[in-house]
């Protein structure tokens, strides 16, 4: 996989870049912190006991299977999410014309599919599959940024400022923590236009250092809801799986280095 992305071989025996890294983890650490924090359902009650509730998304039920859901007792918007991978979501912004079968096969076969074989990041694999439903975050990927902070060895360095996520227009910028724009990205096309400062950049650091300790490199995820609310997205590990490239390719090798 590394060299169908990158063409060239794999440097396992001594990784410098930022991806090389990434996947030599992927084979190399064993960490049971990495499999409670990329379990959305897990997750939620590790950072509520560090930062505290405020901070996570409104929660309206966690099922085994999808066969167990009352879709009754849910409000007309919602999101349900799969705990065990990235981009398992299923937004229902009206739930009169939402397909239940079709949501339920759907939520099914995340429930029997391991995340883990995607990109080989093994901790998914020690996750037990569960189906969560949270408020829908309105407007989110049309006017919000996300703001994704590249921490190494307990310190926030880099805020990765990412435009219309998800969405075929995406863009993204790095920042550094004095909200300088930094000239590159990864994976996104480099967002040329200047994001403006978040309001609460100091308390998501803060926050963020919280999180971040003792962890040698993790990406933690905020979102800043126009009611005021600063909400805890996720924390990330292996960020892409470690086969995107970055643009310029030399930031590969400079955010290597912080590792």
């Amino acid at each position: 996989m590394f060299v169908e992305e990158f063409g060239k071989p794999m440097n396992w025996e001594t990784p410098q870049t930022y991806n090389e890294k990434i996947n030599w983890e992927k084979m190399n650490i064993h960490d049971d912190r990495r499999a409670l924090l990329a379990d959305k359902n897990l997750a939620r009650t590790w950072v509520a006991e560090r930062i505290g509730e405020e901070h996570l998304t409104r929660h309206y039920g966690v099922w085994e299977r999808p066969e167990e859901i009352d879709f009754d007792t849910l409000p007309d918007r919602f999101v349900l999410k799969a705990n065990n991978g990235s981009g398992r979501n299923i937004l229902v912004t009206d739930k009169k014309n939402m397909d239940v079968p079709k949501t339920i096969a759907e939520l099914n076969y995340w429930m029997d599919s391991n995340y883990m074989f995607q990109h080989f990041e093994m901790h998914y694999g020690d996750i037990k599959p569960c189906i969560i439903a949270e408020e829908y975050l309105e407007g989110m990927a049309e006017t919000l940024y996300d703001y994704n902070i590249y921490c190494f060895h307990g310190e926030p360095k880099y805020i990765w400022c990412i435009k219309g996520s998800h969405r075929p227009e995406c863009t993204a910028t790095f920042y550094d923590t004095d909200w300088n724009m930094q000239p590159f990205s990864y994976g996104y096309p480099l967002d040329i236009y200047p994001a403006p400062r978040p309001e609460k950049l100091e308390e998501m650091l803060e926050l963020t250092k919280v999180l971040c300790k003792d962890f040698n490199h993790v990406r933690v995820d905020w979102f800043m809801m126009p009611d005021g609310r600063l909400l805890f997205g996720e924390m990330t590990f292996q960020t892409w799986g470690g086969m995107m490239r970055f643009t310029p390719e030399k930031y590969d090798k400079i955010l290597g280095d912080l590792i």
